[in-house]
């Protein structure tokens, strides 16, 4: 499971909307969530019965604030958060309250703090509620969502990390539901990406496009019609809003989305697959600016491509899971 313990020991969750519980004496109070541009690694100290200090000191993390007053969460904007104080390294957070991570991507990390028992020494559990807030390479927000936060299955009882109100699924639904928020946090990813390649290919000049590309292999229609672009964002956020309804409607959306997808990326990469080997070459003789455009351009459909190839993989790791 994606919960397990990473390498370095530090609990890692891919679930970027959920509940959780981890014992803030071990591992220096981190907790990690999420990877990509919505990688956050959290740092958090007790200061007493319900009371935690959070600290700007994680990784990927450049930021931290605190809501004192939260409002209703569905009025939270990016100049809301944009606009907090961030100038400290480390904040005093008393239950009920907020803490904000912001992340050197741009995105935040919103937990709200719910209880810490301070038990002991070796005992300092801490339960917080996690959302993310993001804002795309366009500069609309997007707020990721997946399954509950059952991704993270180590036991509380271990003192490591669980999620609240865990521990009762079988090892196939387990399964299941950590993949829901695999594909979530990919399809949020990848959203992010292909908005960056539709910018790329736009600001790029025209030669490139058709006569610096080749006049007998056009650019595929996701990059130059509006409704093919727009069908694949489309397809990637309802990837996003997956919840746990396990019914024919939702599987047919699922196969539907990911069979979209496999499509797009099968087009950018015969697309861009022949064109590498050329401009290599040619960059080495032209150093100039069109040889460079041409070879950040064809980069940024290359991530682009890859993230979409992951979105298909997770989903078609997915659908054999789902009771129908």
């Amino acid at each position: 499971m994606d919960g397990r313990l990473n390498q370095n020991g530090i609990p890692h969750a891919f679930d970027l909307n959920a509940e959780f519980v981890i014992n803030i004496a071990d591992y220096d109070g981190r907790l990690r969530i999420g990877e990509g541009p919505f990688y956050f690694e959290m740092v958090w100290e007790a200061l007493g019965p319900d009371r935690v200090r959070a600290y700007n000191s994680g990784e990927n993390v450049v930021g931290v604030a605190v809501i004192r007053n939260p409002p209703n969460p569905s009025d939270l904007t990016t100049d809301l958060l944009r606009g907090l104080n961030y100038t400290s390294r480390l904040r005093n957070v008393t239950a009920g309250e907020w803490a904000v991570f912001m992340n050197a991507d741009g995105n935040f990390l919103i937990a709200r703090v719910l209880q810490l028992q301070d038990v002991n020494e070796d005992q300092r559990i801490l339960n917080i509620e996690c959302r993310v807030h993001s804002v795309g390479a366009s500069g609309h927000e997007i707020r990721p969502s997946s399954a509950p936060g059952v991704d993270a299955i180590t036991s509380a009882t271990e003192g490591v990390l669980a999620p609240s109100g865990g521990g009762d699924l079988d090892n196939q639904a387990d399964v299941a539901y950590d993949l829901y928020g695999q594909v979530a946090v990919a399809a949020a990813v990848a959203e992010v990406g292909l908005i960056e390649a539709f910018q790329a290919f736009d600001s790029s000049p025209k030669t490139l496009e058709h006569g610096g590309m080749g006049h007998n292999m056009p650019p595929p229609d996701i990059l130059v019609d509006e409704q093919s672009r727009s069908d694949a964002l489309q397809a990637l956020r309802s990837l996003q809003d997956l919840q746990d309804t396990r019914d024919g409607t939702a599987f047919a959306k699922v196969v539907e989305a990911g069979q979209l997808l496999l499509k797009a990326a099968q087009a950018l990469w015969s697309w861009i697959e022949p064109r590498f080997g050329k401009f290599a070459d040619s960059f080495a003789d032209t150093l100039g600016k069109t040889a460079a455009s041409k070879t950040w351009l064809l980069s940024v459909m290359m991530v682009a491509t890859g993230q979409l190839t992951k979105v298909v993989e997770l989903v078609g790791q997915l659908l054999p899971t789902w009771p129908i």
